[in-house]
Formats: structure tokens, sequence, C-alpha cells
């Protein structure tokens, strides 16, 4: 209860209507080991595009900067 207490805000008050007491409440902890970030500025038609060159050439699509840590 302390955790929920700690963490608790309006944002997260929005999701449960019996406060922080809903049965529903809970917290999980999850750890990350290692993982993969893209940031890509290109809209949906721009990947669909570079996929489907990908397929004509046999090229890595470029979806825009990565960058892997763990």
């Amino acid at each position: 209860q302390d955790l929920i207490d700690e963490f608790w805000n309006p944002f997260v008050s929005a999701w449960f209507e019996g406060g922080r007491s809903d049965e529903n409440v809970a917290l999980l902890e999850v750890k990350i080991n290692k993982g993969e970030h893209w940031e890509s500025i290109d809209s949906t038609f721009v990947k669909a595009v570079e996929i489907a060159k990908t397929q004509l050439n046999g090229s890595t699509p470029n979806l825009g900067e990565n960058e892997k840590f763990g």
C-alpha cells in the first residue's frame, strides 16, 4: 500500500473508479536487461515505401535511427 500511495496521481486515478483501494490496483516491477529504441520521424506511407524498396533490391530498410542498450 505504501508504494501505491507513493506513485498515486491524478492520471492513475482516472483509471480506477475505486481509488487507491480499488481491487484492480496493482504494481509490477519490470527489470529490463536489454532492448532497442527506434526513433522515426517518417510517415507510415514513407515507411511502407522504404520496406517495399527492400523487397525489390534486397537491401535493409532505413526506418530511422536506433540505439541498442543493455
